[in-house]
């Protein structure tokens, strides 16, 4: 059996920004349209609204309100996964992969850290789900990402309690619906 995957955007009028290369796209109504050729209001509330976001927006992009806008869909909303970003009153931000990451002045600010099963993911708890869904063995993961194999059991047990899961399929599917695997 199969299972198809439709994106948001495609079959409603739900909106789902995606990165492509060094442009922003938006999904919607099923058209693919070039960032620069739509309005932005559901971006622009969340940036009116925060004003610590809003300061280090103006600061990353000398205060042009456009170039603003472009940075917090690609940096907040950028990545394409199956949940839409706006649907009605509903925003679901993204993990997007960064090699800023930590050395940017918008780290966690403009960009967000995961949410997985309702809950904030670290990047550390986030690299080392990603490796459970690997193949390896949990001594391989351990020792892969320098852990102890105790430290490693007790860190593994933590964030399948935290994010409610149960079975490493269950986590593999998580993380695929989520768009961070």
């Amino acid at each position: 059996m199969t299972t198809e995957n439709i994106l948001p955007g495609m079959l409603d009028n739900s909106i789902e920004y995606f990165n492509h290369e060094e442009d922003v796209f938006v999904l919607k109504n099923g058209k693919v349209t070039p960032f620069e050729q739509m309005e932005h209001p559901d971006l622009q509330i969340i940036i009116d609204t925060d004003d610590k976001l809003k300061k280090v927006l103006s600061s990353m992009c000398n205060g042009n309100k456009f170039k603003m806008l472009k940075k917090l869909a690609k940096c907040r909303f950028g990545a394409l996964n199956f949940e839409p970003d706006f649907k009605g009153n509903e925003i679901n931000h993204e993990f997007i992969e960064c090699q800023n990451r930590d050395k940017c002045i918008g780290c966690n600010i403009v960009c967000k850290p995961p949410i997985i099963n309702g809950e904030q993911s670290s990047y550390e708890e986030l690299q080392i789900m990603r490796e459970l869904c690997s193949n390896d063995k949990n001594s391989a993961i351990a020792s892969n990402l320098g852990y102890k194999q105790g430290t490693f059991n007790v860190l593994k047990t933590k964030i399948y309690n935290k994010f409610n899961l149960i079975t490493k399929q269950q986590l593999t599917k998580t993380l695929m619906r989520g768009g961070v695997l």
